[in-house]
């Protein structure tokens, strides 16, 4: 036993100072004993689908790897990091399918068709909207108030509210036109046409338009003017007007009572009228002017609108939808008015809260107050206002084609010395209009006419070529354009007492 344990610390010893040697001569001849030359090589980076490598050291000389650059700790091989996680961010959609975009790869990850629309019309998975879902009709507001902001953006919701109906178009009219107004403060609502139901509307992209159907002949048997009515409403940002359908009449006119109130500010006389209390809306009331001594009626109003005198020398208006108020002017009893001015608000009725009034293809008569029970017919075609004076124009959209027109079919009682026209400022018209003086009346467009013109951003005059002329007429005389026409005077000769 003694003999085997000495044997074996015997070539243990042996091994020991072999190795040594070998040691040490491959210490001799290691080119790198005194340090590596290492330079850094980068690891390559992971990606969601494979992974990557750190970065290393390696010696130039003895071609080692390394993974510090002390050179401590060699490596056998680049070490490996993991693959990375996508990098996703909300659903994104089409209009078929949902998918999650990883903008690491630039790859559409859980791809899939869209769910059936939930009840909302919306994809259970991604959100999107597959049936766009109309908003619930507003119901809380009134006439007054929708008048009182005017809005600027195309209606996004429908208001259903109630007013009276006071119609604007004429008998014939199959579009619905009129005014939807508050009946205790006169606040209005332009009505730009009338349909039987909802259907008329259409709801994409989050806002409505309207299909007229036209049908308003039939439409308003179901009412009358001065009944309260129930309408759908949404806003137009073209036409600046409200689209409607009719939902149902509240209440009819004989029901609904009114008041009529006289100016506090007249002078130089009083007004009286026959009735004011439990008044409904088309009732005539007379009134009665009183001038004090030495004056006479200049002009009688009703809401800001002159009223004509009758035959029989009385003033009667209708009551209208809201407040009727009625006011009068008395002048110097030896007064003679030397002018009447026509606008859009006299000859159209206009005004900020009518709205557009469209032109109208049929001859339209209208009698004008000069003063007091002064008074004079007016013919006129194809004239509108959109706010901005009274527009002519050439429409080749009738068969045959049809220009603005407009004369007296009464003569007025002085001679005519002069008409003046003011261009609305602003605005750039385009034509041409003549204009011709007569001592009868001129319900044609005459031969020759006394100026015939341009009426750019200014005011112009045209003195009457005929001698003792009591008529006018004005016609749109160029085959294309708009002209835009603040106001119409009619100058007269006045004789001196």
């Amino acid at each position: 036993m003694k003999k085997i344990t000495k044997t074996f610390v015997a070539l243990f010893v042996v091994f020991v100072l072999v190795a040594t040697m070998a040691c040490a001569v491959a210490c001799e001849n290691d080119p790198c004993k005194d340090g590596h030359t290492a330079s850094l090589v980068r690891g390559t980076a992971a990606t969601c689908t494979e992974g990557g490598t750190q970065d290393y050291y390696k010696c130039a000389v003895c071609n080692k790897l390394f993974s510090d650059e002390a050179c401590q700790n060699e490596i056998q091989a680049p070490i490996p990091t993991q693959k990375l996680d996508h990098n996703t961010g909300d659903w994104l959609s089409d209009d078929t399918q949902h998918y999650k975009f990883c903008d690491r790869c630039n790859t559409k990850l859980e791809v899939a068709n869209h769910s059936e629309p939930d009840a909302e019309g919306k994809c259970s998975v991604c959100g999107k909207v597959l049936e766009e879902q109309e908003p619930a009709h507003v119901t809380d507001k009134t006439v007054a108030e929708l008048s009182a902001t005017p809005p600027t953006e195309q209606s996004t919701v429908i208001y259903e509210v109630v007013g009276v109906w006071v119609p604007t178009g004429n008998d014939s009219d199959q579009y619905g036109n009129g005014l939807l107004v508050d009946q205790t403060t006169g606040a209005s609502l332009v009505i730009y046409g009338m349909a039987p139901t909802v259907s008329a509307f259409s709801y994409a992209g989050g806002v409505y338009t309207f299909t007229n159907p036209k049908q308003f002949q039939s439409l308003k048997t179901s009412f009358t003017a001065g009944d309260k009515i129930k309408l759908g409403l949404a806003y137009s940002t073209q036409y600046k007007n409200y689209y409607s359908y009719f939902i149902s009449r509240e209440d009819v006119s004989a029901n609904i009572k009114y008041t009529a109130t006289v100016d506090t500010g007249i002078t130089n006389g009083t007004i009286s009228l026959s009735k004011s209390t439990d008044l409904v809306y088309g009732e005539e009331v007379t009134v009665t002017p009183s001038p004090s001594a030495g004056y006479k009626v200049d002009k009688i109003e009703h809401n800001g609108t002159a009223i004509a005198a009758g035959t029989d020398g009385s003033y009667k208006f209708k009551v209208t939808a809201g407040p009727n108020v009625v006011s009068a002017e008395f002048v110097d009893e030896a007064a003679v008015a030397d002018k009447l001015v026509i606008t859009a608000e006299n000859l159209l009725g206009w005004s900020s809260s009518s709205g557009d009034i469209g032109y109208q293809t049929t001859d339209i008569t209208k009698e004008l107050v000069i003063s007091g029970n002064d008074k004079v017919t007016l013919s006129y075609l194809e004239i509108a206002c959109y706010g901005d004076g009274l527009q002519m124009r050439y429409d080749t959209k009738n068969t045959p084609n049809l220009h603005t027109n407009i004369f007296n079919t009464t003569a007025f009682k002085l001679e005519i010395e002069s008409i003046t026209l003011v261009a609305t400022s602003g605005k750039t018209s385009k034509g041409v209009l003549s204009i011709a003086f007569g001592t009868e009346q001129l319900t044609e467009a005459p031969e020759e006419y006394a100026d015939t013109f341009e009426l750019a951003d200014e005011t112009k005059t045209i003195d009457c070529n005929v001698a003792g002329a009591h008529y006018f007429r004005i016609d749109h005389t160029s085959s294309t354009g708009a002209m835009y026409i603040q106001s119409i005077t009619i100058n007269f000769k006045v004789v001196a007492a």
